[in-house]
């Protein structure tokens, strides 16, 4: 699963209740925080966009924006320093 900040151009790839915003791209405004879905009554974690301030969606609704031809990481950003100390060493 990608990891968010505040400010990351995402895109939206799927919405069961904003069918509209999906293709959309947005910009995170903040972080990740715990709502709860008023008709089912379950809890689940979501973002604010700049889209909709009432549209939370979740992490897996959401697709990072990445400067032409870069690709996400395969690895985290503790597993990229631990290799660099191993490196300097």
């Amino acid at each position: 699963m990608a990891k968010f900040f505040v400010g990351q151009r995402v895109k939206i790839i799927w919405s069961k209740y904003y069918p509209q915003y999906i293709g959309k791209q947005t910009r995170i405004t903040s972080g990740l925080y715990e709502a709860t879905n008023t008709y089912t009554g379950k809890k689940y974690f979501c973002y604010t966009v700049d889209i909709d301030p009432g549209f939370g969606p979740t992490p897996e609704q959401l697709e990072p924006i990445l400067p032409g031809g870069h690709k996400p990481s395969e690895y985290s950003y503790e597993q990229l320093m631990d290799s660099l100390k191993e490196k300097v060493a």
